[in-house]
């Protein structure tokens, strides 16, 4: 994607919108994920579905320049279910199972994001890019980017969808090879603690847009 767009072919990036669901904060979990439903632990669906699909969002695209949030809770418990699929008991979920963030990024295009608790059929992930000259969009049946398998579809100056190959470069096994490759250059292509540190100021933006009502902004450099 981010070759694709910094090759021009989108022209300016208007806006994109990012649909994700998480499996792990929907009607059941099972009991080794408890601890995903009390947000207390710190391990919820904004800090690990967010946290990864922001991360990709922003950096193809770039940081918000201001966001909008709004956490919710749909659910107010959550089945834990044993090994075999049978029910165990209910627990409180405190866990958000839905958020919206929107605003305007650095590079002046709009963004909005919607991630909900639950897995359902079909698609359960969309990610939409929008530009002068063309579309992208990536779709999945598994909300979380950063451990699946989607696939890239691109549309240029009005013509129709077209899968773009991506070949065996999404492989695991491939990305790992090629994070060591960039760790053996030392100053390569990775992500470090700073980057680490801007994605937990967007999440702390976030949390605090949704508990205030108010717009937030964040520091975008280490």
């Amino acid at each position: 994607m981010k070759e694709i767009i910094s090759s021009g072919k989108l022209g300016k990036i208007l806006s994109t919108h990012l649909y994700a669901g998480g499996n792990a904060w929907g009607a059941a979990i099972n009991e080794g994920n408890a601890y995903l439903a009390d947000i207390e632990n710190g391990a919820n669906m904004i800090t690990i579905l967010g946290g990864h699909l922001l991360d990709a969002m922003c950096y193809v695209l770039g940081e918000f320049e201001s966001l909008t949030a709004t956490t919710h809770n749909s659910r107010k418990t959550i089945e834990i279910r044993d090994e075999k699929g049978d029910k165990i008991r209910d627990v409180p979920l405190t866990s958000h199972d839905q958020m919206s963030v929107s605003g305007v990024l650095t590079s002046g295009a709009y963004a909005s994001v919607h991630l909900r608790g639950g897995s359902y059929k079909g698609m359960d992930l969309l990610w939409e890019v929008e530009g002068t000259h063309g579309e992208l969009q990536v779709r999945g049946s598994n909300g979380h980017l950063q451990m699946s398998f989607p696939t890239l579809y691109a549309s240029f100056n009005g013509e129709d969808m077209i899968e773009i190959a991506l070949h065996d470069e999404q492989a695991t096994h491939v990305n790992v090879g090629r994070a060591y490759d960039e760790f053996a250059k030392k100053d390569g292509l990775y992500p470090t603690w700073e980057d680490a540190v801007v994605r937990h100021r967007m999440i702390e933006a976030i949390y605090k847009s949704a508990q205030t009502g108010t717009k937030q902004t964040y520091k975008t450099t280490y």
